[in-house]
């Protein structure tokens, strides 16, 4: 994610291919139970959104759709953010009303948790539908982000 802020891409992907190595020669019965945040889903959902910030909207679909398949039930905080990145797709092709309705989604679980992490991506969503302001959709997800924030 650093190098992928950084604007680095070729960094970004050549450390998104180590961690990928090293999960896959990890054991599962090695780690401490709780040490969780590095599984295959979560993998792949930070994969989601560097291929975001790469421009490759196809590919970072096709990956948040198995981060979101792959999670456990009890990771909400993580299906929150996903969804949000989901939606920043749409928003990023112009489909407004479908990235409404990923944004609300992850708003539905950030109502129930208090992940401001979660809350700012769906803010940054917010931000790139601003040239839609008067879109209804756009109107129902921001009063919903009011009463989330």
């Amino acid at each position: 994610m650093t190098h992928s802020w950084a604007h680095q891409p070729n960094q970004s992907l050549a450390a998104m291919e180590r961690a990928e190595a090293l999960l896959d020669q990890a054991r599962a019965d090695a780690r401490p139970t709780w040490f969780d945040y590095y599984d295959p889903a979560r993998l792949a959902g930070f994969q989601g959104l560097i291929r975001i910030r790469l421009g490759d909207p196809e590919t970072a679909q096709t990956l948040l759709d198995a981060a979101i398949a792959a999670l456990p039930s009890q990771a909400a905080k993580q299906r929150a953010c996903y969804l949000a990145d989901q939606a920043t797709v749409y928003a990023n092709a112009g489909e407004v009303e479908a990235a409404c309705q990923l944004g609300s989604q992850a708003l539905g679980i950030l109502d129930e948790l208090d992940y401001a992490t979660g809350v700012q991506r769906v803010r940054d969503l917010r931000s790139k539908l601003r040239p839609h302001w008067n879109h209804p959709a756009v109107a129902a997800l921001t009063e919903q982000l009011r009463l989330v924030s």
